[in-house]
């Protein structure tokens, strides 16, 4: 037996395992707000933007074959409440895709 008075360790408080995914991820501001609703969607009126977009940009995606039909149906409809905010939309069966364009 020793004769030296057993240390006292202290303890560190339990903090959270640090994994591969988690390494490198520091606390947001937005993270513990509580008066910050994260799935608000903010109304967005055709007065907000009357000038209509600087620039002109585009994005275009595919769509599947099966999915033909019910596109081609529902088309009109998309492109009046696109219309409704300045953006132009264009449907190519020929090739699959769908395309969305902000105009001047």
């Amino acid at each position: 037996m020793s004769t030296q008075p057993e240390k006292e360790l202290a303890v560190a408080p339990e903090a959270e395992p640090v994994t591969k995914k988690n390494k490198y991820r520091k606390p947001k501001p937005w993270d513990n707000d509580p008066t910050l609703d994260k799935w608000k969607v903010e109304e967005f009126k055709p007065e907000h933007n009357p000038d209509g977009m600087v620039d002109e940009s585009s994005f275009s995606c595919l769509f599947p074959q099966y999915r033909e039909k019910y596109i081609k149906e529902i088309w009109p409809l998309v492109k009046n409440e696109l219309k409704k905010f300045k953006i132009v939309a264009e449907l190519n069966l020929i090739d699959g895709s769908m395309t969305v364009k902000t105009t001047r």
